[in-house]
């Protein structure tokens, strides 16, 4: 039976998930860490998110009108 071989490269996106950035790159793209991300998530102030069973992407496009609706005048 062949062994599956973990070579430390996450695998590559699905073209459907293309658009779509994890947690940790969600994360370091708007200077926060995974933790903070999380807790903006679970008080509902953070961007709109997708939970595909445990794991969390952010729709880019998402994110870029979550940060301007949160411009001040």
């Amino acid at each position: 039976m062949p062994v599956s071989v973990h070579t430390g490269t996450p695998p590559t996106p699905l073209p459907l998930l293309s658009e779509y950035l994890s947690e940790p790159d969600t994360a370091k793209e708007l200077g926060v860490c995974t933790r903070t991300l999380g807790r903006m998530r679970e008080r509902g102030g953070g961007p709109p998110y997708v939970r595909i069973a445990k794991r969390v992407v952010y729709r880019r496009e998402a994110i870029a009108d979550w940060l301007r609706k949160q411009e001040t005048k």
